[in-house]
């Protein structure tokens, strides 16, 4: 049917007189006799019915109602010339799913049609019909080719037994200090045309040595766990600990080879060596500031448990800002026994502790505020867990505990610092005291 009919013959077409019981629509005798309209009739003779049970009429009927409703739309906003619709009683007009739920209104003027489809029916003319389909489609292709291409990028990384190492100081000092195996670089756009220093100086030692590859910043982001990356990635072999025995006898002669060191270096006898032993550490985030905190303040050697403490992660080494690629770390596989066998040569061992637990004195042993101990020999502090600090057996073979004097009065539940705060404030006591 044509759109240009005006509205008020369409509004005539289409109502239903109270008193008449006629079908609103002209029957198919009374249509142009095309080919159409023809082949419509013979089927209507032969009872033909489509898969909803509608016959051809009823098919015409709605595909003129689509188009009645389209045009009671444009006459009550406007048609192109400006002209606004007089029958805005048309704009309720919907388009039935099949000629059986046509009804009569009370009013009687209008018909009750199922208003969800026609609605579904306006908006897709609206956008266009069968281009507004192919549109949706072409961005659900394009979202799915997106996703795909995500997922497959880097998916293969790291290989197994590599790591991610993430950070511009891990990954400048681990280029550096050579003691992993670098396999692959991942880099950002803004990372390779960034101006400075430690950057150029680590595209500079990757040149020509490791297989660099950009990526778009999404996918370091799911290399690191959404780690502070700084723009660069290395995939490399793990940071293996060195062994400290525990035998007493092979203890001795690491003990006097470190003495050995220290005086080819030409350290004086005064200057006496303070190790720190990381009694089950497992955050982290505490491990590696502790290490930056003893590579700053001049620890000679930092041991740690072999079972149930942190490794030596890429996550240990951005926290400890690269110090982690530097400094030996050593491991012990009993800690209470490598402390016995290092007091046993002339070590003191001290252990650290809160002032709540200094209170209580359980063990019977000295409590001495750090900024009043002073370093009179070689000395291993002793550094607890997170949270239930030093074990029963570790306590016992301290000599002296160190404990942090708190400014105020403090809350109940709050009677400690962190444990790398701590640890930080308690090695720059004892090191003060050693010039």
């Amino acid at each position: 049917m044509s759109r240009t009919m005006d509205a008020s013959s369409e509004a005539r077409r289409i109502t239903v007189p109270k008193e008449s019981n006629a079908f609103p629509f002209p029957k198919s005798d009374d249509l142009p006799r095309d080919e159409t309209t023809q082949r419509r009739s013979r089927k209507e003779k032969s009872g033909w019915k489509d898969k909803r049970g509608r016959n051809d009429l009823a098919q015409e009927t709605e595909r003129q109602w689509v188009d009645d409703s389209w045009f009671a739309e444009k006459s009550v906003d406007g048609d192109e010339s400006g002209n606004m619709g007089e029958n805005k009683a048309h704009r309720t007009l919907s388009p039935p799913k099949s000629s059986s739920v046509i009804e009569h209104r009370d009013s009687g003027d209008l018909l009750q049609v199922d208003e969800e489809w026609a609605s579904q029916r306006r908006s897709k003319q609206e956008f266009g019909g069968e281009d507004w389909k192919k549109r949706q489609e072409s961005k659900r292709m394009e979202k799915r080719k997106k996703q795909h291409e995500k997922r497959s990028v880097l998916q293969d990384v790291p290989a197994a037994g590599n790591e991610i190492l993430f950070g511009i100081a891990p990954c400048w000092l681990a280029l550096q200090r050579a003691r992993r195996v670098i396999h692959r670089a991942f880099i950002t756009p803004s990372f390779q045309e960034s101006d400075r220093n430690e950057a150029r100086s680590i595209l500079a030692a990757m040149e020509n040595q490791v297989d660099m590859k950009v990526v778009h910043r999404n996918e370091l982001d799911r290399l690191t766990g959404q780690r502070p990356h700084q723009g660069v990635c290395l995939e490399t072999s793990p940071l293996e600990l060195f062994t400290l025995s525990d035998r007493e006898d092979v203890l001795g002669a690491q003990l006097e080879s470190f003495h050995q060191q220290q005086q080819q270096q030409g350290d004086c006898s005064q200057h006496h060596p303070v190790w720190i032993a990381l009694d089950q550490v497992k955050d982290p985030m505490n491990f590696g500031a502790v290490l930056r905190s003893s590579y700053f303040l001049g620890v000679d050697r930092v041991i740690t448990c072999v079972g149930n403490s942190c490794p030596l992660s890429p996550v240990v080494s951005k926290a400890s800002s690269g110090v982690m690629e530097l400094l030996d770390v050593y491991a012990a596989y009993d800690i209470p026994l490598v402390l016995q066998s290092m007091s046993s040569h002339g070590w003191q061992v001290i252990g650290a502790c809160s002032s709540t637990f200094a209170a209580a004195n359980q063990e019977g042993i000295e409590h001495v505020p750090c900024h009043q101990f002073t370093l009179t020999k070689p000395t291993v502090l002793v550094v607890g867990n997170e949270g239930y600090g030093l074990r029963s057996k570790v306590r016992t073979v301290c000599s002296k505990f160190l404990t942090i004097e708190p400014g105020r009065e403090l809350h109940p539940g709050i009677d400690s610092l962190n444990v790398s705060v701590a640890t930080g404030i308690l090695l720059h006591s004892l090191l003060g005291t050693r010039k």
